[in-house]
C-alpha cells in the first residue's frame, strides 16, 4: 500500500470564503506541515496523517487508541477500528473534513459516501453523518441503488438501507423488473418483497422521513479554542523585540513558501521565529495577534491599524490571501485615531504597485488626521520615514495658511471641523480647503473699498 506521506490525500479548494469555510485549511496538509498523528494498517504502514492539536480540538474521538511514540501518535486502525480500516479513501475525506468543516463532493462516488457514513457512525460525527446521508438520498439512481443497498446491508447501516428501500418502494415497477434485482442477496430480496406487499396490498404508501441536516459543524468555535490554547500546546515561538507569542506549526504551514522556510529554519533555533524589527518596524505583538486570528479561524474583519502594520510583512512573505484581505480593509474600512500614522506609512511607502489605492488611502488619512489632530498619537512617527511626518505637517499648515489668507481670525474648531472636505479628483493637493462664506464677503468688501480709493 502506498504511504500517505508520499501521496497525501488532498481536499480540493473551493472558490469562495464564507463564515463556515476556513480558507487556509481547505487543503489537507502535506508531510511538510509537520504531522504528528499517523493512522496505520495491520503492518504499521502509514495510511493517513494529521496533527494532534487540530484533531483534539475538532474531534478528539478520532484519537481513540493512540499510542505515543518518538515520531508522534500512532493509531493502528486494524486494532482500534477494524471494521472501517479498509475505507482508506473515505478516511482521507473524513480527515479533510476535520480540517475544513466541509465535505469535498468532487469526484466522490456514492459508495465512498456510504463508507463515510460508516466512519461517522463509528466516531459519532453527527454533522458529517447527516450531510452524507443527504448526499446518498439526492444521488440514488436505478443504476447505483442495488450496489448501495447491498453494501449498506453488509455494513449494517440501517439508515442508508432505509434510504434505498424508500427508493425501491417509490420506483417499484422499474426496481423489481431490473436485471440487477436478481443479484441481491435472497434474504434481502425477500425482505423488500415483504415490505412491498405490506404497504401496497391495502394501498398504504411506504412511510419514509427524508434525511435532514440539523446538526452544525462548529469549526470556528473549535479553532478559536485551539487559538486560545497556544500557550499550552503551541510548538513554535514568534519573537518580536522583547515579546513573544506561541503558535502551532501546522496552522502557519502552507500559506507561502517563504513562511514555510521560516518554520523550517526555526527548528535549528529552538523552534523560534524572530521578526526582524529593522526590516518590519511597524509589526507589533498586538498586530501579529490580530493576523494570527486570521490564520486560525479566518477572522472575517481585520482591524485597520493592525492591517497597516502587517501589510509589508504579508507582501514580502507572499501571503497572498492575507495581502488581498488587508488591501480590502485599506480601501473600505474607516480611518481611526490609532490607524493614522500607519495608514500614512502604507499609502506613501508600500502601495507603489496600487497607485489608485495609495492615493485614496492618503487622501482619506490626511483628511481625517487634520480634522482630529489633537486625538491622534503620533509617537510612532519616530519609527517611520521622516517623509510621513513632513507630509502630515504640510497638510495642516496648508489648511491653516489658506484659512488665514481668507482674512478670517483663525479659530481651531473652524479650521479643523468646518474648513476641510475630502479632495476632489481634480485637486492636486491631498486636502481641498473651503473658505467660510462670511470671510469671503469681508474680503470682497475690502477689495471694493480699495478700488474706490484708487
Amino acid at each position: 500500500m502506498t504511504s500517505a506521506r508520499k501521496q497525501p490525500f488532498k481536499i480540493s479548494p473551493l472558490p469562495e470564503v464564507s463564515e463556515e469555510q476556513i480558507y487556509h485549511l481547505r487543503l489537507l496538509k502535506t508531510e511538510y506541515s509537520h504531522p504528528d498523528v499517523f493512522y496505520t494498517d495491520a503492518e504499521e504502514r502509514n495510511l493517513l496523517f494529521g496533527h494532534y492539536c487540530i484533531i483534539k480540538a475538532r474531534y478528539p474521538q478520532l484519537l481513540d487508541g493512540h499510542v505515543k511514540r518518538k515520531r508522534g501518535y500512532i493509531i493502528n486502525l486494524a486494532k482500534t477500528k477494524k471494521a472501517i480500516s479498509g475505507h482508506t479513501q473515505a478516511s482521507g475525506r473524513v480527515i479533510g473534513y476535520v480540517y475544513s468543516g466541509i465535505v469535498d463532493w468532487g469526484n466522490q462516488s456514492i459508495g465512498t459516501a456510504v463508507e463515510i457514513v460508516h466512519i461517522a457512525k463509528a466516531y459519532n460525527m453527527s454533522h458529517l453523518l447527516e450531510v452524507n446521508r443527504k448526499f446518498i438520498f439526492d444521488n440514488l439512481t436505478l443504476e447505483n441503488v442495488f450496489q448501495v443497498l447491498s453494501y449498506s446491508n453488509g455494513l449494517g447501516l440501517d439508515d442508508v438501507k432505509k434510504i434505498c428501500i424508500n427508493f425501491a418502494m417509490n420506483n417499484a415497477s422499474s426496481f423489481f423488473s431490473a436485471k440487477e434485482a436478481k443479484s441481491i442477496d435472497f434474504d434481502l430480496y425477500q425482505e423488500l418483497v415483504g415490505i412491498l406487499a405490506e404497504h401496497y396490498s391495502e394501498g398504504n404508501p411506504y412511510q419514509f422521513e427524508e434525511p435532514q441536516i440539523i446538526e452544525k459543524d462548529h469549526i470556528k468555535k473549535h479553532f478559536k479554542t485551539l487559538f486560545l490554547s497556544r500557550d499550552e500546546s503551541g510548538d513554535i515561538s514568534i519573537v518580536m523585540g522583547d515579546k513573544s507569542t506561541k503558535a502551532h506549526k501546522c496552522i502557519l504551514s502552507g500559506h507561502s513558501k517563504q513562511l514555510d522556510e521560516l518554520i523550517e529554519t526555526s527548528e535549528s533555533q529552538n523552534n523560534t521565529i524572530t521578526i526582524d524589527r529593522e526590516k518590519y518596524p511597524l509589526v507589533s505583538q498586538e498586530s501579529f495577534e490580530e493576523i494570527m486570528k486570521f490564520f486560525y479561524f479566518d477572522k472575517p474583519v481585520l482591524e485597520i491599524s493592525s492591517s497597516c502594520r502587517m501589510y509589508k510583512f504579508s507582501l514580502e512573505n507572499q501571503l497572498l490571501h492575507l495581502s488581498r484581505c488587508i488591501e480590502h480593509v485599506l480601501e473600505t474600512q474607516a480611518i481611526n485615531n490609532k490607524a493614522v500614522p500607519f495608514a500614512l506609512e502604507v499609502s506613501l511607502k508600500q502601495l507603489q504597485h496600487h497607485k489608485n489605492l495609495s492615493k485614496k488611502l492618503q487622501e482619506r488619512t490626511l483628511s481625517y488626521a487634520v480634522q482630529h489632530f489633537p486625538n491622534i498619537n503620533f509617537s510612532h512617527l519616530a519609527e517611520m520615514d521622516p517623509l510621513i511626518g513632513s507630509v502630515l505637517v504640510q497638510a495642516v499648515q496648508e489648511v491653516i495658511r489658506d484659512y488665514i489668507s481668507s482674512g478670517a481670525q483663525p479659530h481651531y474648531n473652524d479650521i479643523m471641523e468646518k474648513s476641510i472636505v475630502p479632495s476632489s479628483p481634480d485637486s492636486n493637493s491631498p486636502i481641498t480647503r473651503t473658505t467660510p462664506q462670511k470671510s469671503d464677503r469681508k474680503k470682497q468688501k475690502r477689495r471694493i473699498s480699495l478700488n474706490s480709493k484708487n
